[in-house]
């Protein structure tokens, strides 16, 4: 039977050894505050529990660097599936939930910043090459949460509610005055799904209405509709940008509204 060799204190595989090999040798020097860019191979093993080990991973450093409140700028995973996933079609759905789990921490712990990136990210490849847009979205947020430049539009557009009516009304906020939806490698397709008390997704027409600020679905296929989800998956399109060149939030919600309810 092949076993591993044990891992040295020194080597990535011993428990802690990035801590104590790389963080523990800057502390306690002071910091402006972290840049983070992590989470990929958590997708395979505790998805699930990524944000309360990412939310105590903050806390950790903050206590190190005896600063509570120092801002942590970080990346959600962009667009990514190994080439054996994609040519089965077969997609287990951990790297979206890693997503929400990050989106989770953005809320939920005080000054953490998200800069989301599903426009980025590349088939079979878990390292892409495209490093400029993350740099320059983790930059917008650190510049106007972390140095105080408050004109700076750095915020993505994110879900802030969805209604059904005849269609879906999925309604945005963030740093953007309208949304666009520009075709991608599926361009038939919107992103955008929709399922119904039986669970099964199904493609939405989407359209964006007068406000720039809110998407209009239809999907014949599902009659009462109960969620929609947006670029939640492993890899596909990601079409809807705000006219800065911001890229919308993925997200998965219940629908629990009707049109013109305000309860």
């Amino acid at each position: 039977m092949d076993a591993h060799p044990p891992a040295s204190w020194k080597g990535v595989m011993h428990p802690g050894a990035m801590y104590d090999n790389m963080l523990s040798r800057i502390i306690p020097f002071m910091l402006r505050g972290v840049i983070y860019y992590q989470g990929e191979s958590d997708c395979d093993e505790h998805c699930e529990l990524y944000g309360d080990i990412f939310a105590t991973l903050i806390k950790s450093w903050r206590e190190a660097f005896y600063n509570p409140e120092m801002p942590f700028v970080f990346c959600q995973l962009p667009m990514y599936i190994s080439r054996e996933r994609r040519y089965m079609d077969y997609d287990d759905m951990r790297w979206p939930r890693v997503r929400e789990q990050q989106q989770i921490v953005a809320i939920d712990v005080p000054h953490s910043y998200m800069a989301v990136i599903p426009d980025c990210g590349e088939f079979d490849n878990i390292h892409p090459s495209d490093k400029r847009t993350p740099g320059q979205r983790l930059a917008l947020m650190a510049l106007k949460f972390v140095y105080g430049f408050e004109s700076v539009d750095a915020v993505a557009p994110y879900i802030i509610d969805a209604r059904r009516g005849e269609g879906i009304e999925v309604t945005f906020s963030g740093d953007f005055n309208t949304l666009n939806l520009v075709a991608g490698f599926n361009s038939d397709e919107t992103g955008f799904e929709i399922c119904g008390e039986d669970g099964e997704y199904y493609n939405a027409d989407a359209t964006i209405d007068l406000d720039g600020k809110t998407v209009l679905l239809q999907c014949r296929r599902v009659e009462n509709p109960v969620k929609v989800r947006y670029a939640y998956c492993s890899y596909g399109p990601t079409p809807l940008v705000a006219q800065n060149g911001l890229a919308a939030a993925p997200f998965c919600v219940n629908i629990e509204k009707a049109l013109g309810t305000t309860i």
